[in-house]
């Protein structure tokens, strides 16, 4: 009732402490991947597995993924699996990324019952929460440490850059609406990694 002040405009608020670990990228090294591989039997997860590893898929856009999704040379990511409906994938941008031999193997073997690719016996999408439990289980059995479904997708990334893969080319494989958002995993990589990536590049200017 303008019987004092607003002094509340002069309060300040402290910033939001960061979180150290929000760089910090968690992967799969090539043992535990080799691990997996090895004793991994059961379809549907072993199905799971190569696509987060060789695609970089989230969980839900892997539980909204279509068999007609899969095309000659690519597979078309354009939608994800939330909270019991299905959505555009985040950024609401699809993306293509080119089959690999993987998982062009994998998807041969798999059944083709329905529509969608992951589905429970009932016809209804998995649960993203069996599909964690169903991996820790399986983690735990093999002697391998719990990781977050993320950690497939860090590892597809990680392995774009250790093999000199342009970080704008990166970035639409991974649907990063930013190559600012890619560029901490290059930043991961190491100095031998670079080395090699160059070694990779063709000396144009070497005579025969």
């Amino acid at each position: 009732n303008s019987y004092c002040p607003d002094f509340s405009r002069s309060v300040l608020l402290p910033d939001k402490p960061r979180n150290k670990k929000s760089n910090y990228i968690i992967t799969w090294s090539d043992e535990e991947i080799k691990t997996m591989f090895d004793a991994i039997e059961k379809c549907n997860l072993r199905f799971i597995v190569v696509l987060a590893l060789y695609t970089g898929m989230r969980m839900g856009e892997v539980q909204g993924l279509k068999f007609s999704d899969f095309r000659d040379d690519y597979i078309l990511i354009e939608r994800q699996y939330q909270n019991g409906s299905f959505v555009p994938t985040k950024g609401k941008e699809s993306r293509v990324v080119p089959i690999h031999d993987a998982v062009r193997r994998e998807l041969e073997r798999y059944p083709h019952n329905g529509e969608y690719v992951f589905t429970t016996h009932n016809g209804n999408i998995m649960d993203a929460r069996n599909i964690r439990r169903s991996l820790n289980r399986f983690y735990d059995r093999i002697g391998v440490e719990r990781k977050k479904f993320h950690a497939f997708r860090a590892t597809f990334c990680t392995n774009l850059c250790k093999n000199g893969v342009p970080i704008q080319t990166a970035s639409k494989l991974m649907g990063h609406k930013s190559v600012d958002v890619t560029a901490k995993y290059y930043a991961s990589v190491s100095l031998d990694e670079k080395k090699h990536a160059m070694d990779m590049l063709p000396d144009y200017g070497k005579k025969c």
